[in-house]
């Protein structure tokens, strides 16, 4: 099914139909592949998998602003998924209310947005602190405006060389 593959991408909300699917997820990840979490692959899409969003994306996202512009500001500049991203930028997207799980695998937030509408920062890039595989959750990346955007194109490029271990130093 997914065996041979060193990233997983995770980017849809619609259920994962069988528990052999979501097994080899798990074991994807706990085998020390890589995983990133796009987008809708963050929200709580899954009532019968709650293990996706607790024990491998650290928590979820249930709503977001009304698509619009808004600014992105790294925090963890040092880390080798923000090499080439701007410290600060602004693209039309949908800032996602990503809120880390307080029982969840930890995460280390990397860059944030400030929503408006909750007068709130959320998560919009981070690392979910896995013991072995390599997890990354990108909340960005709605439609075409955001995935022509030169910050989400750097992030996504640098998101796959470093959850397939092979980040350049």
């Amino acid at each position: 099914m997914i065996a041979g593959v060193d990233v997983l991408i995770i980017s849809n909300n619609k259920p994962f139909a069988d528990a052999a699917t979501k097994d080899a997820i798990v074991r994807h990840v706990q085998s020390g592949k890589g995983l990133i979490g796009l987008h809708p692959g963050l929200w709580y899409n899954w009532v019968d998998w709650p293990e996706y969003n607790r024990r491998l994306i650290g928590g979820g996202a249930r709503g977001h602003d009304k698509y619009g512009e808004f600014e992105v500001l790294v925090s963890g500049p040092g880390h080798p998924l923000m090499r080439g991203v701007l410290a600060k930028f602004t693209l039309q997207d949908e800032l996602y209310y990503f809120e880390p799980d307080a029982q969840g695998t930890p995460i280390k937030v990397l860059a944030t947005a400030h929503s408006k509408a909750k007068n709130k920062d959320y998560p919009q890039v981070f690392v979910v602190e896995q013991s072995k595989g390599r997890v990354v959750g990108i909340t960005l990346g709605h439609d075409a405006a955001a995935h022509d955007h030169d910050g989400y194109i750097q992030l996504l490029r640098n998101a796959v060389r470093w959850t397939a271990g092979k980040e350049t130093k």
